[in-house]
């Protein structure tokens, strides 16, 4: 039988189990609907690992990829959206729940590493990658190597402030993180919807702000070139900081109609000397990305050759 990896990607309202194959096909994809407890969670994870191998045999190994990050300091879950697994172990308490080694990491990093091994950062050395779904996750891979920081939080996107930001968005009022003018606040869903709600009164979800903007509608097409100026401000940002050799975009927001072309033409002129490029590209394992990259935690070779 064939030494499959799995993968699990834990969010906010769906858990999805992904196998790889030795050649990196996929093999299977079960979902299941988050649970709001946290016991409830960490028994839902482990009957979805066995309803995977009912149907295809034992795994070779097992990785996770959640919200938040584990602190170095005291090893325990933080600054996850599913306020349940805050202060709490969570790679431990799934290792304990499935009876085996797992590893965790950030669902965004786990993103990032799935666009950059196969993906469309293929071959690329430096890769960053932004997630504007409901909220705004970002990834950092070096060399095909999650690069995580010091503090556990390099590559995290949603939570700093917007690069240059205007008069109007700093008036914004705080995020639900009590900072001033947060890129999620921007670059997000959530951010895209309230953004054309404040300019026009109409609370309308981003998806139908979006067709609005396809539809050639005037206040949903103004939304969407301000949240094409935000997204190059911010790739303007990163290529100076880091310099990456592709910024890969998901999420549903990233599929926009000319998002990525609108926000390439303008990130030059956000950079220092207006000359650097960033180059915005969409990912090619949308909707699976972080459940892939999670079964890649663990390199083909170690998983079917333990230590």
């Amino acid at each position: 039988m064939a030494a499959i990896r799995l993968g699990i990607d834990i969010g906010g309202t769906k858990i999805e189990a992904l196998g790889l194959a030795p050649d990196g096909a996929v093999t299977e994809r079960l979902r299941l609907s988050t649970p709001a407890g946290y016991d409830d969670l960490i028994a839902a994870v482990r009957d979805l690992v066995a309803k995977f191998e009912a149907a295809k045999g034992p795994v070779v190994s097992i990785g996770v990829g959640a919200p938040g990050s584990r602190s170095p300091r005291s090893g325990l879950w933080r600054n996850c959206n599913i306020l349940s697994c805050n202060g709490r172990d969570l790679g431990g308490d799934l290792g304990a729940a499935l009876g085996r080694a797992i590893r965790i990491e950030n669902d965004a990093n786990c993103f990032a590493l799935s666009e950059a091994i196969g993906g469309a950062a293929a071959g690329k050395r430096i890769v960053y990658a932004l997630t504007l779904g409901t909220g705004l996750g970002g990834g950092f891979v070096c060399d095909g190597v999650i690069h995580t920081g010091i503090n556990g939080t390099a590559g995290e996107a949603g939570h700093v402030p917007m690069p240059r930001p205007t008069v109007e968005e700093l008036g914004v009022g705080p995020c639900y993180c009590g900072r001033i003018a947060c890129a999620e606040q921007f670059l997000s869903g959530t951010g895209f919807a309230a953004d054309h709600a404040r300019a026009t009164g109409r609370d309308v979800p981003a998806t139908e702000v979006a067709a609005l903007a396809a539809a050639g509608d005037p206040d949903a097409v103004a939304a969407a070139g301000r949240l094409a100026d935000r997204l190059a401000r911010y790739g303007g940002l990163l290529a100076t900081l880091i310099d990456p050799d592709v910024i890969v975009l998901g999420g549903g927001l990233a599929r926009m109609p000319g998002l990525i072309e609108a926000a390439s033409a303008a990130v030059a002129h956000h950079t220092f000397g207006d000359e650097a490029v960033a180059v915005f590209a969409a990912s090619r394992f949308e909707g699976y990305g972080g459940a892939r990259g999670a079964a890649l935690l663990w390199p083909r070779a170690e998983a079917e050759n333990p230590a």
